[in-house]
This record gives structure tokens, sequence and C-alpha cells, in this order.
């Protein structure tokens, strides 16, 4: 009956000995159930790692965290999120997915299959990245997260009219995010404070609907 932030942050505070865990690791230990296995599926996937060009290593959960963090804000919308700590409400959302049935979680899989698929497609392998400067920026877990949870929320119409156009829409988020200094601050630092959530959602959304209507 203890409440996810106060778990999480004990463990936290006691995780001091050898090599420290991530916080997705110590995700994992509390969450125990068919949650851990299904995240590591999707970190898995063929879709995940063609969509970030095998760029997110799992050997210490960070693939499973980008999952996560697309199914965190597909059942909390962005717009409700409120949280005072982003890994404690991670951790909360593992417990969720442990109560789901198999067919509530299976749909939900689909949704971010799909949602990577029609990333990999329309932004190809600058998806989740930021505008690179010399070499090629590393994946972002925000803007992964932002990317998959705002595709998921479109028509397969309008899936199909941003791959159509994928060069223009490259050229249009890649300036967005070149001139908009708050959203990049926003999937940079303090990524699960709830100003920097909404902010980061919100004018994402609006450049990609942009582009379709």
């Amino acid at each position: 009956g203890t409440p996810a932030e106060v778990k999480f942050n004990i463990f936290k505070r006691i995780n001091t000995g050898g090599l420290p865990l991530t916080a997705q690791e110590i995700r994992h230990a509390l969450n125990q159930g068919p949650v851990t296995n299904y995240l590591k599926s999707l970190a898995e996937s063929k879709d995940f790692i063609l969509a970030t060009d095998n760029g997110v290593a799992d050997k210490r959960m960070a693939a499973r965290e980008c999952v996560l963090r697309f199914l965190a804000f597909t059942l909390n919308p962005p717009n409700t999120y409120k949280a005072s700590d982003f890994d404690a409400f991670l951790s909360d959302v593992m417990g969720s997915l442990n109560r789901l049935s198999e067919i509530e979680r299976n749909n939900l899989a689909n949704r971010f299959l799909r949602s990577l698929r029609a990333a990999h497609d329309i932004f190809g392998y600058s998806a989740f990245r930021k505008p690179k400067v010399r070499s090629r920026s590393p994946v972002n877990k925000a803007l992964f997260e932002v990317s998959t949870v705002t595709i998921d929320k479109q028509s397969d119409e309008s899936i199909s009219k941003l791959k159509l156009s994928r060069n223009e829409v490259i050229r249009e988020v890649e300036k967005f995010m070149r001139n908009d200094a708050e959203f990049i601050s926003a999937i940079s630092q303090s990524t699960g404070n709830v100003a920097k959530v909404r902010l980061r959602f919100q004018r994402f959304q609006k450049v990609l609907e942009g582009m379709i209507s």
C-alpha cells in the first residue's frame, strides 16, 4: 500500500553499493510482473530498432524507458500530467500496466509499433534526434516520447499526408526546433517538470498538425 513515489525514493536512497542502478532498473525491480517482459519485447522489436537506427542501447534499460514514456503519456494525457516526481510517475505507470489485461497491453503495443513505423517513414534516421550541428545527435528520450505519442493520435490518412510531404515535414520540424529555445529546453533539462511536459507536447503537436491541414 506504500505510494509508488515513496517506494521509488526509498529504493533510490539505499541504491549506493557497487554500480548504482539506473532509474529504469529501479522501476524494473519494484514492478515485477507481466510489464517487465512486455517492455523488453517492445524495446527489442524490429520496429523499435529500425525507427531509432539501433541508437538506444538497452544494457541499462534505456530502450525500455523510451517504450515506457510512450505508454505513460498514452495512458495519461499530457495536458493532465501533474506529477511532482517524474521517475515515480513512470514507476506508477508500470504498476498500472501490470494490472491491465493482456488484450489491453496488446492493443497498446500495436499502437506503439504503428507509431514507430510511421515515425521512421516520415522522419527517417533523423527521428527522435535534435537537429545536427556537426555529427548526428543521439536519440533524445523526451523527443522520442513526444513524437511517438503525437503520431499515435493521427489517423491513417493524416500519416499518409505526412509521409507524402516528408521532406517538407523534416525541414519544418528541424526549423521549429532550431528556433524554439523553450522547446529545446523542455526536451533537454528537467524533462519531468509539469510545465515543460505540457509545453513540448503542445508545441510539437501544433507544428506536426500544421503540416497536415
